[in-house]
């Protein structure tokens, strides 16, 4: 036991050591290689069979409170190692396939919108409340004040989310939306947004649910439509661990107004 005690403390010292050398690094660009092995083999090529797993654990910090349009938009490229970016803003799209290391952390490969890759680790977000468990491929995150840190000692770098509400799911009619990733435009009145929604939301699929009844307000007219879609969509943002965003649409839900993020 004592030996075990004695070679996991050594592995932590050789991880802080690494991190502080590594403090405000610029982060290196990633090419097309890079994306080919994230698409064929995940956010992780193989999970370590050390006897003993370390995971890097920052300093605990409080989650983002900047409205999403008061902070400016920076690509991957523009990351630092070990560097909260107050006052930043990263939008991503996810792709391939997602990686549980345990039960509280997860992986994701991603992309920007300039083609630069990495990946991003996932703490306490609550991905058992989903329909398959798992981060959906194909799906555009906004980051608020992102965190580009070490993660373990075989994994290596990561972006880092430890807070839920520091990650917006982006429909395509956000400013902060990239144009290039923008779909054709599906023409349906408010009403069948809603009922997909409602489907959606029965099925437990609450990145579909939001995204519906946020269809539905940019195109609704009639106001108890209105308020109906701000009440689902707040739950469905509970579900999603969008805390604030949930509580801006039950307050418009009672006073007749919308927020817009």
């Amino acid at each position: 036991m004592q030996a075990t005690i004695s070679k996991a403390l050594d592995i932590k010292w050789h991880l802080t050591e690494r991190v502080d050398s590594l403090k405000g690094s610029q982060r290196p660009p990633r090419g097309r290689q890079a994306r080919e092995d994230l698409s064929a083999r995940g956010a992780i090529s193989s999970l370590s069979n050390a006897d003993i797993k370390m995971t890097v654990v920052s300093e605990s910090y409080s989650p983002s409170i900047a409205p999403l349009q008061a902070l400016n938009k920076i690509n991957l490229r523009d990351l630092h190692l070990e560097t909260h970016h107050r006052g930043n803003l990263l939008v991503l799209r996810t792709f391939g396939h997602s990686t549980d290391v345990s039960q509280i952390q997860t992986f994701m490969p991603v992309e920007d919108e300039t083609g630069d890759v990495d990946r991003i680790a996932i703490f306490n977000f609550g991905l058992s409340s989903w329909p398959e468990k798992r981060l959906p491929s194909g799906i555009v995150l906004a980051i608020k004040e992102p965190f580009y840190s070490s993660v373990s000692e075989d994994i290596g770098m990561a972006l880092c989310i430890h807070h839920p509400s520091d990650v917006i799911f982006l429909e395509d009619n956000y400013s902060a939306f990239p144009s290039n990733w923008q779909l054709p435009i599906k023409v349906k009145t408010a009403s069948e947004w809603k009922l997909e929604g409602n489907e959606a939301l029965k099925k437990k699929d609450f990145i579909k649910a939001n995204h519906c009844y946020s269809k539905g307000l940019a195109v609704v007219h009639d106001i108890d439509i209105k308020l109906d879609l701000l009440r689902n969509r707040s739950q469905a943002r509970l579900f999603l661990g969008s805390y604030e965003a949930a509580k801006e649409d039950a307050v418009a839900s009672t006073q007749g107004t919308m927020h817009h993020d």
